[in-house]
């Protein structure tokens, strides 16, 4: 499932995890799909565009759908604070995309 109600939580250490991660689970695997059934570079290339505007789009539904844990520290308004939520989110969906790809981009190119 692509788009569905997100509660993020945080840990004593301050990141952020994901509570209900069952469908985005489901979803990666068909992301990883996408890239490991292309049969030629072109195949691939539209793989990878498709996912990148599958998660712009999953970034603008998150970024005002989804529950936020509240931050620590001194913001000097509400919206410093909710821009502070939306980065770090969008840092850790990233940097959890990057992993979610990156094994089978290189197994594709390697092969």
């Amino acid at each position: 499932m692509k788009l569905y109600h997100k509660v993020f939580k945080s840990h004593a250490d301050m990141s952020v995890y994901l509570e209900n991660m069952d469908p985005l689970i489901s979803y990666d695997e068909e992301l990883l799909n996408r890239l490991t059934n292309a049969r030629n570079t072109d195949e691939l290339y539209d793989a990878k565009c498709s996912i990148l505007r599958d998660f712009r789009d999953i970034y603008a539904f998150d970024a005002s759908e989804a529950e936020f844990p509240e931050p620590i520290g001194h913001f000097d308004d509400g919206k410093d604070k909710i821009r502070f939520i939306r980065k770090k989110i969008l840092l850790q969906d990233m940097a959890f995309l990057a992993a979610c790809t990156k094994v089978p981009f290189y197994s594709l190119s390697n092969a």
